[in-house]
């Protein structure tokens, strides 16, 4: 019997989604699912067009968030120093668990409210 390779171009289903809306001065940023290497571009990528379109506290909510990698970890710290170089606040909040942990032990807490 042989088994054929999953074929590596082929798009994965997406297992993380991303939601951005206002909330009073505020925008919200509300990831959800595994945010890892795969997903992480979305999560990006919404972080990057609040920073050019909006003013005001950048909260992530991460309360949806099931799994965080390093990749995912990577980009809220990229979004923390953006913020920080246009004299604006990025929070997160609703991190628990795994997700938690890993903000936690890389230290990204410092300087970001989780």
């Amino acid at each position: 019997m042989t088994f054929a390779a999953p074929a590596l171009d082929r798009p994965q289903p997406s297992h993380a989604s991303t939601r951005v809306y206002e909330d009073g001065p505020h925008t919200i940023v509300e990831a959800r699912g595994e945010i890892d290497l795969a997903s992480s571009e979305e999560l990006d990528r919404a972080l990057r067009d609040v920073a050019a379109r909006s003013s005001g506290r950048v909260i992530v909510d991460l309360s949806g968030v099931t799994f965080l990698d390093t990749a995912g970890l990577r980009t809220l710290v990229r979004a923390r120093e953006r913020m920080d170089e246009a004299g604006r606040w990025l929070v997160t909040r609703g991190a628990s668990g795994q997700p938690r942990r890993l903000i936690e032990i890389g230290r990204a807490h410092y300087g970001m409210q989780v």
